[in-house]
């Protein structure tokens, strides 16, 4: 391979002569307009593009106040255990501050669970974790600390009747 023509590079040549750290030294170089760059084909093909049979679900009225309702409910329990507990990540004891996030918040039993659904406000079923415990936890990711708090709930609302 030739080398590349700028003094002293040892580097092997690329384009006109020379490597690329040295191209910009090209002379040959000519500054094509825009235009050429642009494809002559049509962006469109002749072919119209499939859609989908389905039609697009849209959320009913109802629905839409159920979900507010259910958000609603959510932050009054979650105001109350911020009160109550310490404000301390269960999973590696990171503090979490003063102000209460969403993020913080977890269901230890899944509140979109079709089994664990009617769990969603009951206390027992919720830890604060702060935002990488959260996400690792989400994943699937538990720590032995999380896996014995998962059983542990899960011996408690069975023990009260509220899961088979």
């Amino acid at each position: 391979m030739k080398k590349c023509k700028a003094n002293d590079c040892p580097y092997d040549q690329f384009g006109g002569g020379y490597c690329r750290k040295h191209g910009y030294l090209r002379t040959d170089k000519t500054i094509k307009p825009f235009s050429a760059y642009r494809s002559t084909k049509p962006l469109r093909s002749s072919k119209p593009l499939k859609r989908p049979n389905k039609p697009i679900k849209k959320i009913t009225y109802k629905k839409q106040k159920e979900k507010q309702e259910l958000l609603k409910k959510d932050r009054e329990l979650y105001n109350e255990i911020w009160e109550e507990e310490h404000h301390v990540c269960y999973d590696c004891n990171h503090p979490l501050g003063d102000e209460a996030r969403l993020y913080y918040f977890h269901h230890i039993l899944e509140k979109g669970r079709q089994i664990y659904k009617h769990l969603r406000h009951q206390k027992r079923n919720i830890c604060l974790l702060c935002f990488d415990c959260h996400g690792r936890v989400t994943n699937g990711v538990l720590s032995n600390k999380m896996r014995i708090l998962t059983e542990d709930t899960i011996k408690y609302f069975q023990k009260i009747g509220l899961l088979k």
